[in-house]
């Protein structure tokens, strides 16, 4: 059996993936609440190591990157371990960084993957399926162009098991082995859409082996209404009958959907409280931990 090492956390997409216009729109519609939410805070976005720069460059990079295909995006990753890239950057930033995380050998070397005193044999790489969709009436967006309803997500999933299947076939014994989750935003879609996309893509008939909430986009983990509770029991149900976990976004920063106070109270942790209560056995990874939140930690259930 192979000895894995797992990358339980990650988002490979392009500049076609995200909706810009739903990320604009609640900040301009909502300014007051984006200056006072801590994005443009010193710790968030204008980190020490990225007030130089050294910053401007890594931005720089990380648009490059954008700029790829998914399956281009993972032989990067790939190569990144290698060390490909590592004197590459000390040449382009023209000192070493504070924030260089290389290793005096490189990760992967050998045939290996090398982590502190332990070698693996691949690299488990969890790709995290974020649904963009969104369904706005005509009066909710302020960009004229913009379709008030867009079905993001089937594209975003074929984009992904495109680059997982083309990067197999380039690298037939690459250190990489996906685990990829699938992302939904129960509120943009019609119950019967969400059950055809799990019966299609979720294991066990599918190739996704769990789920992805990003509640600032929208998702309500508990809503009030009978229609929109009907469709997360499903989607609860479901991953309790099939064992599978869901990553939920547990932080207030990130792509945002919907303004940012509401952002923060669906992320919050206590939103899960009645879905434990009636799902015992769901398994649910609170994903960034959610330090803002530890003032009122969710009590023992």
């Amino acid at each position: 059996m192979a000895n894995i090492f797992f990358d339980a956390h990650m988002h490979a997409m392009n500049l076609r993936h995200p909706n810009f216009v739903s990320l604009v729109d609640s900040i301009v519609d909502n300014l007051g609440e984006f200056v006072t939410s801590g994005a443009l805070s010193p710790g968030y976005l204008l980190t020490p190591a990225n007030r130089t720069q050294q910053g401007l460059i890594t931005l720089m990079n990380m648009f490059s990157l954008f700029e790829l295909s998914i399956e281009e995006i993972f032989s990067l990753i790939e190569e990144d371990l290698t060390g490909k890239y590592r004197e590459r950057e000390k040449v382009v930033k023209g000192k070493t960084p504070p924030n260089l995380t290389y290793p005096p050998e490189s990760y992967y070397r050998d045939g290996k993957f090398h982590f502190r005193d332990c070698q693996y044999d691949k690299y488990g790489l969890v790709p995290l399926v974020m649904d963009f969709s969104r369904d706005l009436k005509e009066e909710e967006t302020l960009a004229y162009y913009t379709k008030e309803r867009e079905n993001k997500i089937i594209s975003y999933i074929n984009d992904t098991l495109r680059g997982i299947e083309r990067y197999n076939r380039a690298h037939p014994d690459g250190l990489l082995e996906f685990y990829p989750f699938l992302g939904i935003n129960p509120a943009v879609h019609p119950l019967s859409f969400i059950i055809t996309l799990f019966e299609s893509y979720l294991c066990p008939n599918g190739p996704f082996r769990g789920v992805k909430f990003y509640p600032p986009l929208g998702t309500d983990v508990w809503p009030a209404e009978e229609e929109e509770r009907e469709k997360v029991t499903y989607i609860y149900s479901f991953c309790v009958e099939h064992n599978l976990p869901i990553i939920t976004h547990c932080d207030d920063q990130g792509f945002r959907g919907v303004a940012p106070k509401l952002a923060q109270h669906y992320s919050e942790p206590q939103r899960w409280e009645p879905v434990f209560e009636s799902y015992p056995t769901l398994k649910v990874d609170f994903a960034h931990y959610g330090r803002q939140y530890n003032h009122s930690p969710i009590k023992a259930l």
